[in-house]
């Protein structure tokens, strides 16, 4: 729940800041359209998944994360979401252009995802459904296409509210499908695991239990 939360907060920001860049145009806006990049896809995709993942845990396992890797997926969110915003409104009403910023902006969200997942360290195998791989890659398309049509049409805080609502159940819906395409087998012999836990008493507690 706090994921959606924070998603649908972060695209109400960002579609807020679209709104403006729309409205003052020319080279200022440019500027505005960053901070979106940042509302979008810092807040409202990776802040989102990694309060996700935080309510993940394999039982008797630690689980820790390559801080590398975890940086590197919340760069490519943020400037995935900006190729995307600024392609959309340099095309303007033009559906090439929307749709080419949705496959690009889907498909770097996606791999934002599962470069997250590739970050985790545990004592263990992981495996994907590839049709659940894929089916969670065409959900990113849509959400992503959808979420920048949005960034060129709506206005007015109820619309944007709305449209923010919305955004949130298809970028939540686009992670936890991609969860859903995992498992998990425990190593029989457990050893150490590299990289940071999202607390030292978390880390503590999940060696522990192990």
């Amino acid at each position: 729940m706090l994921a959606y939360i924070m998603s649908s907060v972060g695209s109400m920001l960002g579609l807020l800041l679209t709104s403006r860049a729309r409205l003052i145009g020319g080279r200022e806006a440019r500027w505005w359209l960053v901070g979106a990049a940042f509302a979008i896809g810092g807040t409202g995709i990776w802040t989102m998944h990694f309060i996700a993942m935080l309510g993940f845990s394999v039982s008797g396992l630690a689980i820790r994360y390559d801080v590398p890797l975890t940086a590197a997926s919340a760069f490519l969110a943020v400037v995935v979401v900006g190729m995307g915003l600024f392609l959309a409104a340099h095309g303007g009403e033009r559906l090439g252009f929307l749709l080419g910023g949705g496959v690009l902006t889907g498909l770097g969200v996606a791999g934002m995802h599962y470069l997250g997942m590739a970050a985790l360290n545990m004592s263990a195998h992981v495996a994907y459904d590839p049709v659940v791989v894929t089916l969670s890659v065409l959900i990113a398309v849509a959400a992503a296409t959808v979420a920048l049509w949005f960034t060129l049409r709506v206005s007015g805080a109820l619309r944007i509210g709305g449209a923010a609502l919305v955004m949130g159940v298809a970028v939540t819906g686009m992670h936890y499908t991609g969860m859903y395409s995992m498992s998990v087998s425990s190593h029989l012999e457990m050893a150490a695991v590299p990289g940071r836990g999202p607390s030292t008493s978390c880390c503590r507690s999940s060696w522990a239990s192990a």
